[in-house]
């Protein structure tokens, strides 16, 4: 059986659950995030790996939000950027995201 490109997506997503499982990009100041290490370009995991440890908790400071990209900034390391697919929600206020998704798309929207 020919498995359709969402079929195939859902397929991946249960054999490599952790490539999908990736934090919220509407993640604000205070929420924590744990870098993971995975995803993302060699030239973006190795940045990250210079100043994060694999498996720490961190807090975020601000997302900044683009159309095909979105980066974090933690409180731990100031003045540095990483692409928020290294990252995973540990500890997000979801009503408070909901809001900032909100203010973005001037409509309701899920995180």
């Amino acid at each position: 059986m020919k498995h359709l490109p969402n079929q195939r997506m859902f397929k991946e997503m249960e054999e490599e659950p952790v490539r999908y499982q990736t934090m919220t990009i509407w993640a604000g100041r205070g929420d924590k995030v744990r870098f993971m290490g995975e995803n993302g370009t060699d030239c973006d995991k190795a940045h990250s790996s210079a100043f994060l440890n694999k498996g720490e908790v961190y807090t975020v400071q601000k997302c900044h939000i683009s159309s095909s990209y979105t980066s974090v900034e933690l409180v731990e390391i100031p003045n540095k950027c990483f692409n928020s697919v290294h990252f995973k929600d540990v500890s997000i206020n979801f009503i408070k995201a909901s809001e900032r998704a909100y203010k973005h798309y001037g409509h309701p929207t899920c995180v």
